[in-house]
């Protein structure tokens, strides 16, 4: 993995602007509520269903780039890297 200076904060931030400004027109009509991975340095991205799934096919593709999770069609923060955990029942 290509070490990065950046904290989770900058990471997400990064990914929710390259989003913003250059991917949201052309994704959001066919794929709201489906997962993006999104690489930093080249701005290539996966989208899924699942978002692990997204993550795997992009780190395929672009190994090593620092990565910003995102859901399309959501104004939420983002994530970093694959994974998930069950909530404990209240």
């Amino acid at each position: 993995m290509t070490p990065t200076k950046l904290s989770a904060r900058e990471i997400v931030e990064r990914g929710e602007a390259i989003y913003r400004d250059t991917l949201r027109d052309q994704l959001e009509p066919g794929n709201i509520g489906k997962h993006i991975a999104i690489a930093l340095e080249s701005g290539d991205y996966e989208i899924d269903d699942d978002g692990d799934d997204a993550c795997l096919r992009l780190w395929a593709r672009r190994p090593g780039q620092v990565q910003a999770g995102l859901r399309i069609g959501y104004d939420v923060a983002g994530s970093i890297g694959a994974g998930s955990r069950e909530l404990p029942n209240r």
